[in-house]
Parts: C-alpha cells; structure tokens; sequence
C-alpha cells in the first residue's frame, strides 16, 4: 500500500494510539462518557487475513474503523472491511473518515448488501455524525444532513448512550455536551 498519509503515534490517557485522529476520537467519546475499548478484539476472515477494528463502542454495540480524511484510504481497505462485514452480519460496523465532525458528516455506515459506486458505506449518498437526542441527555444519534450546514441535522437513528431513553417523539440536534465534544476535539493539542 502507497500511502500519502502516515499516522503518528499518539499517546492519550495512558493508551498508546496508532495515530492522532483515533485519539481524537477517543477523546470524543470519552467526553461524551460513552464506554469503549480500544483495539479489543482481532478477527480472522474467511480469506484467512486477520483484521483488528479500532474500537468497540459498548453503548453503540459498534465497532468503528478509524481512517484519515481519505476516500482512497477507504477504498484500498475496502474489501477487507466488506470481507468482515458480509462474515459478520451480526454486527454494527462504522467506518470514520477523519476526526469527529458535524460540520461534515463523515462517519460510514456499512450497509449489509448496499452496493452504491462500488463501495457499500452510503446509505442514500448520506455520510452521518453523532448527534444529541434533544430531550434525553446522553442519548445519541447517527444524524444526517443533505449538505454540510453545521449543527443542523435532517433527522437520523438512534443508536443509544449512557442516558436514558424517556418516550417522546426525539429529534436530534448538536447543543450541550455533544458540541462541547466536538469543540474540544477541535482546539485540543496532541
């Protein structure tokens, strides 16, 4: 693999990273108070390669995929992460292109069976971020927007967090502890 972009080495919390953008996001969720492991589980594909997500988000139940802000990165990998998905069907996998962001979306989606322009991440031509549930605190959404409009969503799907879930009709927003999170990825130095 001829990559442009090398990953530096990042240390944050006592964890060791293999770059600045996964300790970025651990920054991110660790704000956010969510609960996940770093590197937890390695997994042996059907063609006999191994493949080590990045991070499983207890909350979520999703393991995310942690790539610089490039589409060719993504689809060089792309079919060891199709490999793990088609032999994992049971499982919620996100690919994140780039820090945290809700300016533009760049969170992934492998949609099972979802083939668009030969990479099967895009559900609708629609890249997500995390978004507030605008009731219930600590409750998160995969938020979309139709183009980049900051802290604006169209709408989204739940995908849970440290809070509770109350019964009222939600929408997801970007305010609060969730802002805070993005700004702090934004202005904090590795």
């Amino acid at each position: 693999m001829n990559r442009k972009i090398k990953p530096i080495p990042t240390i944050y919390n006592g964890v060791k990273y293999r770059s600045r953008t996964e300790a970025r996001w651990a920054l991110f969720m660790e704000k956010l108070g969510l609960t996940f492991d770093y590197e937890p589980d390695g997994f042996e594909l059907p063609s006999g390669r191994r493949y080590l997500p990045d991070f499983y988000i207890h909350d979520f139940k999703t393991y995310l995929e942690v790539k610089p802000n490039s589409m060719d990165i993504v689809k060089e990998e792309y079919s060891k992460f199709e490999e793990f998905a088609k032999a994992h069907q049971d499982i919620e996998f996100w690919i994140a292109l780039g820090s945290p962001s809700c300016e533009r979306g760049n969170i992934l989606v492998f949609e099972k069976g979802d083939e668009i322009n030969g990479v099967g991440f895009f559900e609708n031509g629609w890249e997500r971020y995390l978004a507030e549930d605008r009731r219930d605190p600590g409750v998160y959404w995969l938020a979309y927007t139709d183009k980049p409009n900051g802290y604006v969503p169209l709408g989204g799907a739940l995908v849970g967090g440290p809070g509770e879930i109350t019964d009222h009709d939600r929408e997801p927003i970007v305010y609060g502890l969730i802002r805070e999170a993005y700004d702090l990825v934004k202005s904090h130095k590795f």
